[in-house]
């Protein structure tokens, strides 16, 4: 697959939140890769379901959305581990602020910069774990 492209769509990230409209702190979010891949991934998270163009394996583009946007978190190729037939990253203490809209739920894309292959739609999994207020 080429670079740029998004990872799993729109990912809603339901009642991450203890109130609707509420906010959290994301401390951290782990990936396991199953194809023992490593890629270079800019995970971005949203308020609200962004409008831009995020279909699973073709070109992610952000088309506006500026006042959804929460914030980003990068994960390096390097930070992946090789487990042997998995490869397996944890970012934690990230700080990012996550202000709910009108619900608790956050909403999270995945775009992968590498261009790799996982072998399956079930291929990449992923954990976040958020500080409620």
């Amino acid at each position: 697959f080429p670079s740029h492209d998004n990872k799993g769509g729109i990912q809603t990230l339901t009642n991450l939140l203890r109130t609707s409209g509420g906010t959290g702190i994301l401390q951290g979010i782990s990936f396991w890769a199953l194809a023992n891949q490593k890629p270079n991934l800019i995970i971005d998270f949203w308020d609200a379901s962004p409008s831009g163009t995020y279909t699973n394996d073709a070109a992610q583009v952000i088309a506006g959305d500026h006042g959804k946007w929460l914030g980003q978190v990068e994960i390096a190729a390097a930070d992946w581990k090789d487990t042997g037939v998995i490869s397996r990253v944890s970012k934690t203490g990230l700080g990012v602020v996550l202000k709910g809209n009108s619900s608790r739920d956050i909403y999270m894309t995945i775009q992968d910069k590498t261009g790799v292959t996982f072998g399956s739609a079930a291929g990449l999994f992923y954990k976040v774990g958020v500080l409620q207020d």
